[in-house]
């Protein structure tokens, strides 16, 4: 190609699905991305499908041609004829049958075959590609596996759009969500190894304020089962199938995906960019979302914080230890942290004089003198984004130290604070 071709390239997308599903939406968003950056795209959609019909209602370039099987013939002259008439120079399959045709379709032409991989189930039919885009590493590490050329695969991880933003009560007055509510959303079609069934079955052990979401389409064999299983449980709401869940999400507390199988939600990038946590199952992709490396914070429970502790955490001898059991202790970190309202409120909350750091020490050590208990459970495991804040690196020291004194004045008198600050300045 020559570099004006580089530049502005005509471009066949594929999307055979009929349903909405990850895939559907990729298709649709880059589609308008490539169409906006200056390319000419046309989108070979399944006659009577959702990406034909949100084609239809944006004026998006289509055309419908149905892919039956792995050799329909009669489809493959048709995906011919238009790499010819519009001189494509790239035609791009959205799963493996999509990828098969384009690959076919492509031989002998001037256009290049590129599949896009969106599944950690199916590596067949999309060898023969030019390129295989891999949505996660999960899928690449699984199509190097089965035999494609690790020179052949490119991992592209999925994107989302920026979505707009919409104040959180008003969305919350929109869908009828009270202030007082724990809000849990889980998005996802309606299918077994989406795996909304095991929330269902969650929601009576859970307090009363937390009230599950669903949006997805219940009209399918799995959405009416879930729909009866739910009982008509006031804690339990669907929402229906929505196209705007990117501008929702805000209005929920935590989002949920107790998915089986997923190469790269894009739901769960959604969730990132509305600021929501996230509980997930480790499968696929998931991880390459929801965390960062893996690691085990080093200070994640412990004693009580004093002066012999303190050394022995300046000498790397204080590091919480694995733990396989729930067992008590005398502190858990803030950023895993999970309280009942009685006994927060009983020791009046958190002490605000604490700007940055020891505040979770400092409550949990109030907690206890209350009569409370401090439980660490290692079951569970939390993501923590350390240094989070939009300090530098000497203003963070400098609150941390700060906050330093404060708690062992507090909790030890001046003379131990003091201490503190004098060896500080020997050793630090």
């Amino acid at each position: 190609m020559n570099q004006q071709n580089q530049k502005f390239m005509r471009i066949v997308q594929i999307s055979n699905g009929v349903g909405c599903g990850g895939a559907e939406v990729h298709t649709l968003q880059l589609a308008r991305g490539l169409i906006k950056a200056g390319h000419e795209v046309v989108i070979v959609v399944r006659p009577g499908s959702w990406v034909e019909q949100e084609c239809k209602a944006a004026g998006l370039p289509h055309k419908s041609i149905r892919l039956r099987g792995t050799c329909d013939i009669f489809s493959l002259l048709r995906l011919r004829l238009l790499i010819w008439k519009r001189n494509i120079d790239i035609i791009h399959g959205q799963f493996f049958r999509e990828t098969h045709y384009a690959t076919m379709a492509s031989r002998g032409t001037r256009a290049v075959s590129i599949g896009t991989c969106h599944s950690t189930c199916f590596h067949k039919h999309i060898r023969g590609s030019r390129k295989i885009i891999a949505v996660s590493n999960a899928v690449g590490e699984i199509l190097t596996k089965h035999g494609c050329p690790a020179k052949q695969v490119k991992v592209i991880h999925n994107g989302v759009p920026r979505a707009e933003i919409t104040d959180r009560h008003l969305l919350r007055s929109e869908l009828g969500i009270p202030s007082d509510m724990f809000a849990v959303v889980c998005v996802g079609r309606m299918d077994i190894e989406k795996g909304q069934k095991d929330l269902i079955v969650t929601i009576p052990a859970l307090r009363e304020n937390i009230h599950l979401y669903f949006i997805g389409d219940t009209n399918t064999e799995y959405g009416q089962e879930i729909l009866n299983l739910s009982q008509r449980n006031p804690r339990i709401h669907f929402l229906g199938f929505r196209t705007d869940v990117s501008r929702i999400l805000g209005a929920f507390d935590l989002c949920v995906s107790p998915t089986y199988r997923d190469a790269m939600p894009l739901t769960l990038l959604e969730a990132s960019q509305a600021g929501l946590p996230i509980v997930a199952n480790r499968v696929g992709g998931v991880p390459e979302i929801v965390e960062e490396n893996g690691k085990k914070q080093k200070w994640i429970y412990g004693k009580k914080l004093n002066l012999w502790r303190l050394f022995l955490n300046n000498s790397g001898l204080g590091i919480s230890k694995k733990e396989t059991q729930k067992k008590s202790v005398d502190w858990v970190s803030g950023a895993g942290m999970f309280a009942r309202k009685n006994a927060f409120m009983a020791v009046d909350g958190f002490d605000e004089k604490f700007f940055l750091y020891f505040e979770d020490l400092d409550l949990c050590l109030r907690v206890k003198k209350n009569g409370g208990k401090i439980i660490y459970f290692p079951m569970v495991e939390i993501t923590h984004s350390g240094s989070g804040s939009a300090m530098k690196d000497d203003e963070r020291k400098k609150a941390y130290y700060v906050s330093q004194d404060y708690y062992f004045q507090k909790h030890f008198g001046k003379w131990q604070a003091g201490l503190v600050r004098i060896l500080r300045n020997i050793f630090i």
